[in-house]
């Protein structure tokens, strides 16, 4: 099964396709980040400069913050959304999304091209959550077929730019318009709740680390480091978790560069919670990362559904 659509990338042309309403509007509304641009300039205090953006349909909120790693010149990092409308529905439903699409991907340092293979990976599993939003599905078996494809999907891209090698570990959502579905990760790509009522931050799951797999790792000093990713044939059985996600709570999708300098004690503001703009919290982590001591890449991407959720 193909995973290729005709999405409108930045700096890249659209490929003509028959019409479809479901996939039509999702290229009218999805805005997506993804690597290839230079590397932001410091600003005149000597702090980095952020990439960020936020977009709101139907009471959904999702914003996004990026840091280039001090040693990179573009980020190696790629992150996206879509959200999933039928402008072909009856009244007032037509803008409202019935199911949402969440990735970040970040290529894996060792990786030659870690940019292209986070890129690739990105544009494939939003391109899956499309048909598994347009099929209505219930069950995850079409996430599941898609993921069975990623690695080779990923080494297509590559192979097509480049003769060097590149991987990238993954975080993934595919929610419906309860808020209710899918999450699924490759490596040390976090998936994480933040409470806003309690402000406190609970990871969803466990890192592939070879530490935590029980794994040997190549160097004693990489215990911590991803045993899977995806390009490098290292994926392993694809992995998907249900997730039911209330209206006091925020899905926060982010690379090691910002969830390795995140800690338990790290809390929501306290002051406003629920009136706090998702860019604004989004440009605060991505700058604590950085003001912490993290040197990597550091991408985030926050989601909060409407309150009451449909």
């Amino acid at each position: 099964m193909a995973f290729e659509t005709p999405y409108s990338f930045p700096g890249r042309s659209a490929t003509p396709a028959a019409y479809d309403p479901f996939r039509a509007d999702l290229q009218r509304i999805q805005h997506q980040i993804f690597p290839g641009l230079d590397k932001p300039p410091a600003s005149n205090n000597g702090a980095p400069a952020l990439t960020y953006g936020e977009h709101a349909c139907g009471g959904w909120e999702i914003a996004w913050a990026q840091i280039v790693g001090p040693s990179h010149r573009i980020s190696e990092d790629s992150l996206g959304y879509a959200m999933h409308c039928r402008y072909d529905a009856p009244g007032p439903d037509k803008h409202a999304p019935h199911g949402v699409s969440l990735v970040l991907a970040d290529g894996v340092g060792g990786g030659a091209r870690g940019d292209i293979a986070s890129h690739a990976l990105v544009r494939h599993c939003l391109a899956m959550g499309s048909l598994h939003a347009n099929a209505n599905a219930t069950h995850p078996g079409l996430l599941l077929e898609g993921l069975s494809t990623a690695d080779s999907a990923v080494n297509r891209s590559l192979a097509a730019r480049t003769p060097l090698p590149g991987a990238a570990t993954l975080a993934a959502a595919w929610l419906d318009s309860r808020a209710q579905g899918w999450i699924s990760r490759v490596g040390d790509a976090r998936l994480s709740i933040w409470n806003i009522h309690t402000g406190q931050l609970l990871p969803l799951l466990a890192d592939q680390s070879y530490a935590n797999l029980g794994e040997l790792p190549p160097h004693p000093s990489h215990w911590s480091a991803p045993a899977r990713m995806v390009g490098a044939g290292l994926m392993g059985a694809p992995e998907v978790h249900p997730l039911s996600l209330a209206a006091q709570e925020i899905l926060m999708l982010s690379s090691d560069g910002l969830h390795q300098w995140l800690s338990s004690a790290d809390t929501l503001p306290r002051q406003g919670v629920s009136g706090t703009r998702l860019a604004d919290f989004a440009q605060a982590l991505a700058m604590h990362a950085r003001e912490t001591g993290s040197d990597d890449d550091i991408s985030v991407l926050l989601l909060r559904a409407p309150n009451p959720i449909s």
